[in-house]
């Protein structure tokens, strides 16, 4: 059918388009190998660069370490209060009962 004949003239098209696009930009790509070419030799000279991502990781998670520990003493410094399953059930819905009900207590001083 026509359509089929339309449809395989429009995507030659967008071939022979994406192709002289292709073509133009052979400058950017050759730069592009040439900067991933200079990369690898200075990877080679030296060889601690490869470390530096873990290094970088290890910084990061120590402080993500310290920063949940900072965060648990914070919590834990509320009173803890027991809740009967009535004032629980007053202020969520019926299908959200279950397990074993407390709730934290802070002072003005506390949240501030």
């Amino acid at each position: 059918p026509e359509w089929r004949t339309t449809i395989g003239c429009c995507l030659v098209g967008l071939g022979l388009l994406l192709g002289l696009i292709f073509c133009c930009c052979l400058h950017a790509v050759k730069v592009a190998i040439a900067v991933v070419r200079s990369a690898a030799e200075c990877m080679i000279d030296m060889p601690t660069l490869i470390f530096q991502p873990l290094i970088a990781l290890t910084v990061q998670m120590g402080a993500v370490a310290v920063l949940l520990l900072g965060f648990i003493q914070l919590m834990s410094v509320g009173e803890i209060k027991p809740v009967s399953i009535e004032e629980y059930a007053a202020v969520a819905s019926l299908n959200d009962v279950n397990g074993v009900f407390r709730t934290f207590t802070y002072t003005e001083d506390q949240l501030q």
